[in-house]
């Protein structure tokens, strides 16, 4: 029986070898198991560019379980825990009170402001508590949740661990160049932490309450188990729609015979989009692949679809990348294949434009379904390698990344080397000169243990996108 994830962000489970980008909305994550003794900190090895929220919002979320009373603990530290002088932001514990401190540089003058909330340890110890830290530029404004409750946080009128509550607007960069990010003591070293930090994240964008205790889960849906269509078969799974909402789904097929003539089969899709009905489909067929939408009021009906050209004879057989994006922001509808748009018509599959109605809404009485546009049938006939839904419309760069690139027939096969994965750890057996980037480019330890995500492998002939599960 085929197991669907519902409702989830990045999941640990196994290797998978085909292509796939997981966008997240925040801008680091560790869930590693990190166990402190209050002799040592470690500094996530990772960009430190990810970790500098400049002059934008920012926010954090860490889940620790205090083992010691020790007076002062510094659970988080980002360059202002040496000095509170300097530029940067910490969590620390001290004299049974949380503090949240952030230092802001503005043209070279240092600017402070903290937000203290009481936490007596002994009454935590050995339990796991969730901590979540806010930065808002509109207001100025820090503000600190403890198990997402922040009705006991108090702003310090007078200098308290090293502060004063001020409001910073944007004009104030908390950057920090100098010192890393640090989980567990102070940037310099000191006043170690003794507990265990089991996840930590942190956000370029103010987190909501309900977020403050259960992280954002990222998309809707994700089928990741290779699925069969002989153009008689299709899987109906629940209901997906965005209704007022935006969405993304990317999808990696291999058709297997040609549309000929007007023939239009459906990849995936959830109700009618005929002129008369709401609902959304991925299309292939008439010599193109694309998005067609439809949305309704009791006022009347709307279409809008984006598709590009697509020759059955040169994909047949191949891996094909698409992305099918619902954008409310910019009231439009796109469609990428292979990682670019630079082909995509506006309109067309009935519909004469990519423009949304913004007050109409996309919905379907139909459930979403694989291989089959769940109103009207015309099955595809083919491999469904993946396919994700997203609660938003990814970025261009996010969707840049979604194109073959692990299973390209041209690229040279001179290696003979294995993959495999086991708790985090990439195990390549047969192969020694090899690297693993980040998405982001950056060159990674090879040897630790990784977070969950998307990360890519690079030897002198192969380029491989792995997803890290656990």
């Amino acid at each position: 029986m085929k197991t669907h994830l519902l409702l989830i962000a990045i999941t640990f489970g196994a290797l998978q070898m085909f292509a796939q980008i997981a966008p997240s909305d925040f801008i680091f994550q560790t869930t590693e198991h990190y166990e402190f003794s209050g002799t040592s900190g470690i500094n996530p090895s990772l960009s430190d560019a990810r970790f500098e929220p400049g002059n934008a919002d920012f926010s954090f979320r860490i889940a620790f379980t205090p083992k010691a009373t020790t007076n002062l603990q510094f659970i988080i530290d980002k360059g202002n825990g040496p000095h509170s002088a300097n530029p940067g932001w910490c969590l620390a514990y001290e004299n049974n009170n949380l503090y949240f401190r952030i230092g802001g540089n503005r043209n070279g003058t240092i600017t402070k402001s903290i937000v203290q909330m009481p936490f007596i340890i002994a009454n935590y110890l050995n339990q796991e508590v969730v901590v979540a830290g806010t930065f808002e530029r509109s207001t100025g404004e820090v503000h600190l949740y403890l198990n997402g409750d922040r009705s006991t946080e108090m702003f310090p009128t007078a200098n308290t661990f090293g502060a004063t509550h001020t409001l910073m607007t944007s004009d104030f960069s908390i950057s920090n160049a100098t010192f890393p990010l640090t989980l567990g003591s102070r940037s310099d070293a000191s006043n170690k932490f003794t507990g265990t930090i089991s996840d930590f994240k942190t956000y370029n964008y103010v987190l909501s309450t309900t977020q403050m205790t259960t992280p954002p889960a990222d998309y809707l849906f994700s089928e990741t188990e290779a699925i069969e269509f002989s153009g008689t078969n299709y899987e109906a799974i629940s209901d997906f729609y965005p209704n007022t909402g935006s969405m993304t789904i990317l999808f990696c097929i291999v058709p297997k015979i040609t549309s000929a003539g007007s023939a239009i089969k459906n990849i995936a899709g959830s109700g009618n989009t005929t002129s008369t009905g709401s609902g959304w489909n991925i299309m292939l067929g008439e010599g193109y692949i694309g998005l067609r939408t439809a949305g309704t009021t009791t006022t009347g009906n709307y279409r809008a679809s984006a598709r590009i050209p697509f020759a059955d004879a040169t994909y047949l057989n191949q891996e094909v990348f698409g992305a099918a994006i619902i954008d409310r922001a910019n009231n439009k509808v796109d469609f990428y294949l292979n990682g670019t748009n630079a082909d995509t018509e506006l309109g067309g599959y009935g519909p004469t434009s990519n423009i949304l109605d913004t007050d109409k809404k996309i919905i379907s009485t139909s459930k979403f379904s694989l291989g089959q546009n769940s109103a009207d049938g015309n099955r595809f006939t083919g491999t469904l390698k993946s396919l994700s839904i997203y609660r938003r419309a990814l970025s261009a760069h996010e969707l840049s990344a979604w194109k073959t690139t692990t299973t390209n027939t041209t690229a040279p096969e001179t290696e003979d080397f294995t993959v495999t994965t086991s708790n985090g750890f990439i195990l390549v057996t047969g192969m020694n000169k090899y690297d693993i980037y980040s998405l982001s480019g950056q060159m990674l330890d090879k040897k630790k243990q990784f977070d969950n995500g998307v990360y890519i492998l690079k030897t002198m002939n192969r380029t491989i996108k792995l997803i890290i599960n656990r």
